[in-house]
């Protein structure tokens, strides 16, 4: 009768330890392509959240690349996971509290980029909301689609690249083209 309250003890204890192993492998992802470990994340009613956009980063990061994401994952979080920033970095012209959606691109700029080299102008590839509000007919909303634009598509490569921006047609361009560059 020992015996067999030991053999049953002894064998439930082997079986919780089997579920355990089985769980921490269950609960750990391996992303073959970046050789990168990603915990399924759980929120607190054990609820798994699911990994749903892919979105990439480029610039001045230590880690660019494409990352698999939370969907309302922020530009911030990106940036976290990506490494953070380089020493070269200059974020003030991306808003770190946007949510990122699929297919985004995430450009961070340099310090150098960034830096207004005609004063005259305002550089619609680092300008910030308020800077694009100061251009005749822009306000805060169409200044944000700009960004918005900018951090999906990347820095413009002619300011007339502007008007594919919803909201910019030919006649607000042609307001705004003496007072802006790239």
């Amino acid at each position: 009768m020992k015996n067999k309250k030991m053999i049953l003890k002894y064998g439930l204890i082997i079986v919780i330890i089997a579920l355990l192993v089985v769980c921490g492998i269950i609960l750990t992802k391996k992303d073959n392509e970046n050789g990168k470990t990603i915990e399924t994340m759980e929120n607190k009613v054990g609820l798994e959240v699911s990994y749903d956009i892919i979105v990439e980063i480029k610039g001045e990061v230590k880690h660019p690349g494409i990352y698999t994401l939370p969907k309302d994952t922020r530009i911030q979080d990106l940036i976290t996971v990506a490494g953070g920033l380089t020493v070269d970095a200059d974020s003030s012209s991306l808003n770190l509290a946007s949510k990122l959606s699929d297919g985004m691109v995430v450009v961070v700029p340099t310090k150098q980029q960034t830096s207004n080299q005609n004063n005259d102008k305002i550089n619609i590839n680092s300008a910030s909301v308020s800077e694009l509000c100061s251009l005749p007919g822009i306000g805060e909303s169409l200044a944000q689609r700009i960004i918005d634009y900018r951090n999906t598509n990347g820095f413009f490569s002619t300011t007339e690249e502007i008007k594919n921006v919803s909201g910019i047609g030919d006649a607000l361009y042609n307001k705004i083209k003496d007072y802006i560059t790239i």
